[in-house]
């Protein structure tokens, strides 16, 4: 009879009279902890990033299918009594996208300027395709003779505004039309013949360099965002640099 009684004053203590801490739904935090972190974040971020540039969902789509699924994740968190690893690590994923997102929505949501009607006409052509060109004059060029470097793309302001529209993911709506500039000139048009009768021909169609290079600066934003901070600065006085 005493060990039976024993028995059920154990379980009775044992058991939980209310909601548990919490504390229970989190891993202890170690030095594992922070390696597990940073790497599900990468992970999380550089899917996103896939699913806005290379998917072509566009940011704000993005943002609001990962905000989505966040909801949907803290409200299970919030509803479990204990940790679980999975449920846990992708709150933390998506809660690192999101404020990335959100932040990137804040930031990059800018209106892009268009000149007038859009109707300057301009030659385009790929950085790979242009050092092509400068290696052959270098290798087989006269002194003293001028070798123009063309693409095979000439296209209006405007055809250029949709094709980067388009590549980003982006509307109409994120332009703004502005005046034109005065004496602003309606076409450039480079004679290349020189340098094609010596071989040289761009390779690479405008499209696919255009995704290519949208694609680069998506993919490398730690590289081109503290140049973008260092712009928008004031700059120190006496340095020459006009803001």
């Amino acid at each position: 009879m005493n060990d039976e009684a024993s028995r059920l004053a154990e379980l009775t203590h044992s058991r939980p009279t209310g909601p548990r801490p919490a504390l229970n739904k989190v891993p202890e935090v170690t030095l594992f902890f922070w390696v597990i972190k940073i790497l599900c974040t990468t992970v999380g971020e550089s899917f996103a990033d896939y699913v806005n540039g290379s998917l072509g969902f566009g940011l704000t789509r993005t943002t609001l299918l990962f905000s989505a699924a966040l909801t949907a994740v803290l409200v299970t968190q919030f509803r479990r009594r204990r940790y679980v690893p999975g449920v846990y690590w992708l709150a933390v994923v998506l809660i690192s996208v999101v404020g990335t997102l959100l932040t990137d929505e804040l930031t990059d949501g800018q209106q892009v300027p268009l000149y007038g009607d859009g109707g300057n006409v301009r030659g385009w052509i790929h950085v790979d395709d242009h050092c092509r060109g400068i290696q052959v004059v270098l290798e087989h060029g006269r002194p003293g003779q001028t070798y123009h470097i063309n693409g095979d793309a000439e296209l209006t302001n405007l055809d250029l505004t949709a094709a980067l529209l388009e590549c980003c993911g982006a509307g109409w709506d994120m332009v703004t039309k502005v005046p034109d500039r005065k004496g602003h000139d309606r076409r450039y048009s480079l004679d290349d013949s020189a340098l094609r009768a010596m071989g040289y021909a761009p390779g690479i169609p405008f499209r696919q360099g255009l995704e290519a290079t949208v694609r680069w600066y998506a993919d490398n934003r730690a590289w081109w965002e503290p140049l973008r901070q260092q712009d928008a600065a004031p700059a120190p006085a006496g340095s020459g640099r006009v803001s």
